[in-house]
């Protein structure tokens, strides 16, 4: 028991012998005195060999030399420190180049490093100053010049690191720091945390790791391997390819002379002037492209998608994205939902697979092919063949040099200026088709079906759809026209130097017509008309009234 006591006593005396400052420092803060010291190291060496450096709470600064010789200074500085301690921390410091296979090691030695796991007064001192327990502090400052042609290896931590003219391999890490390498060039493998990471200037290929912290890179003369996450990453004039992966971090990059690819999410994406082929997946995030000088292909989910310029294929996979896209040089595939669509100025054929997508699209060189439902669709000037799967979708086209087939429910279809062959399904749709070149088959029922200025075939099927066929611009002799509908009226207006052969039937309506008629019943109901030489066929169906003119 009393051997017990004895040492108790002997630990309170030890803990009550510190210096005074280190328990001033636990309370109130009190500047007692502070002190530092220069270290130089210096040793000849040749261009193409090495430097690694190994520190902790440094601040490095490397710069390229025309001597092949590599100098050394440290400025180490202790604060808040008496005099006894300061003279037996830097008795206990000491800057050490120690040179090996391949080239040189660099280190400053601190009392840190030889008395960790101690607990004599100096080394428990530094373990509070690490701990960040006591005002005592410790910083060093290095700067070191190397051969203009040598490679860096660099483990660091707690401090900012600065490399200029100098061109080699770099292995770098440097967490919790800033890192600023310029005017370089070779081979860079940069890693850091929590730090910003600016290269500019580099002559060779990069790659950055940054986790939490923000990047720039400037003027790269090579291809850039870049990853961060949560911090906005700004990149411009890379001459290579680019591959970014920057989850939930605002991307920028510009100027990439090869090809581009990157990956984020939640945050905005700016992509420009890509002389190479574009591949970005930003789920969640909102994306800005222009100027592509090859194939684009995008992925995003919930937020807006703006692309123009792309001298390639375009394929856009989304979902509840708004979609607007503008000069697109080749085929173009866009996938989405609930948000509008807009496509303009495509050289090639384009698919829209948009459920419940409002679309519009103009200038589209070859064919064009939307799969839709609910929400309008705006068509105009198409090259192709425009093919429509929809449901209840209000349509409107214009100018389609190429013909169309159109499948929709329940809304509207308008179309003019139809070019080749027209097919539409349309239950319970009212049609209208102004200007079709080729011919023409209609299938709807209970809307109104109107054709003006056709050239071919004509072939109506309406259930209690009233029809009206008029201002036919031409009437071709192997022309055929079938029109039945019930329950409604049907008008048709033939050009006044038809040559068709006409069977027209009602149920229970009448046949009014200017033209000799005979008639095959005895009531009126079905009768007969010859107009011309007869070439062309017409038979003409309904319930109600048939009137020709």
């Amino acid at each position: 028991m009393k051997k017990i006591t004895y040492m108790l006593l002997a630990a309170i005396f030890l803990l009550t012998a510190l210096p005074m400052h280190a328990t001033e420092a636990a309370g109130s803060h009190k500047i007692i005195l502070s002190g530092e010291k220069r270290f130089e190291k210096s040793a000849q060496t040749e261009p193409g060999k090495s430097l690694r450096i190994e520190s902790k709470n440094t601040n490095i600064t490397i710069i390229g030399s025309s001597q092949n010789k590599i100098e050394a200074r440290a400025q180490v500085e202790i604060s808040d420190a008496d005099d006894e301690l300061v003279k037996e921390f830097f008795e206990n410091t000491q800057l050490l180049l120690e040179e090996g296979a391949d080239g040189f090691v660099l280190k400053v030695d601190t009392p840190r490093d030889k008395l960790r796991g101690s607990d004599k007064g100096l080394s428990r001192l530094l373990r509070l100053i690490f701990d960040g327990t006591t005002h005592i502090s410790i910083s060093i400052n290095l700067h070191v010049t190397v051969p203009e042609k040598y490679s860096i290896s660099v483990s660091n931590k707690y401090g900012d690191l600065s490399i200029e003219n100098v061109a080699g391999t770099f292995a770098i890490t440097n967490d919790a720091g800033a890192t600023n390498i310029s005017k370089a060039g070779g081979q860079l493998a940069l890693r850091g945390s929590y730090g910003e990471i600016v290269v500019t200037d580099f002559a060779g290929d990069i790659k950055l790791h940054n986790r939490n912290g923000v990047i720039y890179a400037n003027n790269i003369g090579g291809n850039a391997d870049v990853v961060t996450s949560y911090k906005r990453v700004r990149l411009n004039n890379i001459n290579g390819n680019l591959l970014l992966d920057a989850s939930n971090g605002h991307v920028k990059a510009s100027q990439i002379a090869g090809d581009c690819e990157v990956s984020s999410s939640y945050k905005e994406v700016e992509i420009s002037d890509v002389k190479g082929e574009l591949v970005l997946r930003a789920p969640n995030g909102k994306i800005f492209v222009e100027n592509v000088g090859k194939n684009a292909t995008i992925e995003n989910s919930y937020k807006p998608i703006r692309i123009e310029n792309v001298q390639g294929a375009l394929e856009i996979r989304a979902s509840n994205s708004e979609i607007y896209a503008k000069k697109i040089a080749k085929n173009a595939s866009v996938r989405s939902s609930y948000k509008s669509v807009q496509i303009f100025d495509v050289n090639g054929d384009l698919l829209v697979d948009g459920s419940n997508c409002p679309v519009e699209l103009a200038d589209i060189s070859g064919s064009v092919e939307i799969i839709s439902s609910y929400k309008p669709l705006i068509i105009n000037n198409v090259g192709g063949f425009l093919d429509i799967r929809g449901s209840n979708n209000q349509i409107t086209a214009s100018e389609i040099a190429g013909g169309g087939t159109i499948r929709s429910s329940y809304k509207s279809i308008d179309l003019t200026n139809i070019g080749g062959p027209l097919e539409i399904d349309g239950s319970n749709c009212a049609v209208r088709v102004d200007g079709a070149a080729g011919d023409v088959l209609i299938r709807s029922s209970y809307k109104f079906i109107e054709l003006l200025r056709t050239e071919g075939s004509i072939t109506v099927h309406g259930n209690n759809s009233r029809v009206e066929i008029t201002s036919i611009r031409a009437l071709p002799a192997t022309a055929n026209i079938e029109i039945i509908t019930t329950y409604k009226s049907l008008l048709l207006e033939l050009p006044s130097n038809a040559n068709a052969l006409i069977h027209a039937r009602t149920t229970y309506g009448k046949i009014k017509t200017p033209h000799k008629l005979s008639i095959l019943d005895g009531d009126g109901k079905e009768v007969e008309i010859k107009l011309g030489n007869g070439s062309a066929p017409i038979t003409l169906k309904s319930n109600n009234d048939i009137v020709i003119n």
